[in-house]
């Protein structure tokens, strides 16, 4: 999920009204659209169905989602490798 209108490589599609809960408050889901993922060498993914919530403040990227994508991966205390 993202509120960077910039990362999506397709319009929008509105979605009902989804209350999602953060640290000190409450944000509301409309949106889902399709980003695209590169990586250090160039090689890229589409990720369909990711959330615009307006005002996250953040990216946040589901390791589940990227793994039903067909990527694997390892992390360790400093980052994450797919």
């Amino acid at each position: 999920m993202t509120d960077n209108l910039g990362l999506f490589s397709k319009p929008l599609y509105q979605t009902g009204r989804t209350l999602i809960k953060v640290s000190g408050g409450r944000l509301y889901l409309t949106q889902r659209g399709t980003i695209r993922i590169r990586d250090n060498s160039g090689s890229q993914i589409k990720l369909k169905n990711v959330l615009y919530v307006l005002g996250l403040g953040v990216n946040l990227l589901s390791g589940r989602k990227l793994c039903k994508e067909g990527l694997t991966g390892y992390f360790n205390n400093k980052k994450m490798y797919y």
